[in-house]
């Protein structure tokens, strides 16, 4: 059955109107993630990442049964030899590590 030009304008209008509701709902919660963010202390935040990623790590080196991908899991990336020791300083310090 044949809808009407009309018909699919309207439908097509609801389904914009729909999606603009959409987009407004995610970029007011991507600002009160990003406001939290900010407000949140550095080192909270490099910390945090510190624990996730161990603990990520040793979940996934478990559950890989095979030896070699299980090392190339522990010794693939290491980020904290390649941070310089004043931006550490001026994360757990609470200032910024870019001044």
């Amino acid at each position: 059955m044949a809808t009407s030009r009309k018909q699919r304008i309207r439908e097509l209008q609801a389904a914009e109107s729909r999606l603009d509701t959409h987009w407004q709902q995610l970029q007011a919660n991507g600002e009160k993630r990003v406001a939290y963010l900010r407000a949140a202390h550095p080192g909270w935040l490099v910390g945090g990442g510190f624990l996730t990623g161990f603990i990520v790590d040793r979940v996934f080196s478990a559950s890989v049964r095979n030896p070699r991908a299980s090392r190339l899991l522990r010794h693939g990336v290491r980020l904290w030899p390649l941070l310089p020791h004043n931006i550490l300083r001026a994360v757990f310090a609470g200032g910024s590590p870019l001044s």
